[in-house]
């Protein structure tokens, strides 16, 4: 296995404000960040930087992707469901879920430490047990709304036509059928 690239052994601050100025720059600026490295303490060399930055940006370019998939997937959701906040709910929650399985993937398939991997591992692994509990609440009270429009109709319907007598039952079949 080839030795882990510095860009990774930077502290999770540094590393933060380098993604931010690879974002800022456009994916460029390698010798700039170079030297701001060097000002901070670290020696890392211009072609780890492209390294990084090239698998970096297309994580970037991915994530952007899904979020505009993310978007139309979340309309055509709510346009599909009555409940604008309980399709937007359910959207993200599998949304969430799928961004968890491709990180599951990609932690299995990184040059990571075992041990990293190990302590990384119960929260996706919880994160995708919450989500899955949500999904079932919302799925839950959804069925439970949908239950609660049908008695508010079949009651008002009750209301209006009245009781059921055998008279009442021909007028509503002479409104009906017209005859």
């Amino acid at each position: 296995m080839p030795p882990r690239s510095k860009v990774y052994t930077l502290p999770p601050e540094v590393l933060a404000e380098l993604d931010r100025r690879l974002i800022d720059s456009g994916f460029g600026g390698y010798r700039d960040l170079e030297a701001w490295l060097a000002e901070q303490g670290y020696q890392i060399r211009k072609s780890a930087l492209q390294k990084y930055g090239s698998a970096l940006e297309e994580d970037f370019e991915r994530t952007m992707a899904d979020v505009q998939r993310t978007q139309r997937l979340a309309s055509a959701y709510a346009e599909s469901s009555p409940d604008e906040r309980a399709a937007m709910t359910g959207a993200t929650v599998r949304i969430a879920q799928e961004s968890l399985l491709r990180i599951t993937l990609a932690l299995r398939q990184a040059e990571e430490d075992p041990a990293h991997l190990a302590r990384l591992m119960p929260n996706v692994t919880r994160a995708l047990a919450d989500l899955g509990r949500l999904d079932i609440s919302r799925e839950k009270w959804a069925s439970e709304q949908r239950a609660a429009g049908a008695a508010e109709l079949t009651d008002r319907a009750a209301q209006e036509i009245g009781p059921l007598t055998p008279q009442r039952l021909r007028e509503i079949a002479r409104e009906i059928y017209g005859a």
